[in-house]
């Protein structure tokens, strides 16, 4: 025979059941919409590293001028493996 304290004891494994399945809906919504926003974040950040490259290449291209033979945008390391450079502002260190 249950007694009022298994019962109790019972009625709170359910609801510890339904709330982890309330909890486990709602954290499969809000990897739904990361994975939704997942491009449009990436889109962003790739034009942000496009605009920032194409000013490097300005500023190379400017302080290279005199060097001849040098290829602006051209990789000064002898691999054909592309790594994105490390793109910080460039004036960083002379703001202190």
């Amino acid at each position: 025979m249950w007694g009022f304290s298994s019962l109790l004891i019972a009625y709170g494994f359910y609801q510890v059941g339904q709330t982890n399945k309330k909890m486990s809906g709602e954290k499969l919504e809000e990897r739904k919409a990361r994975y939704a926003m997942a491009p449009i974040l990436q889109a962003e950040e790739d034009r942000w590293y496009l605009a920032r490259e194409r000013e490097i290449m300005k500023k190379e291209a400017e302080i290279m001028k005199q060097v001849p033979g040098w290829k602006v945008g051209e990789s000064t390391f002898f691999t054909d493996r592309w790594v994105p450079r490390h793109v910080a502002p460039m004036d960083k260190n002379s703001k202190k």
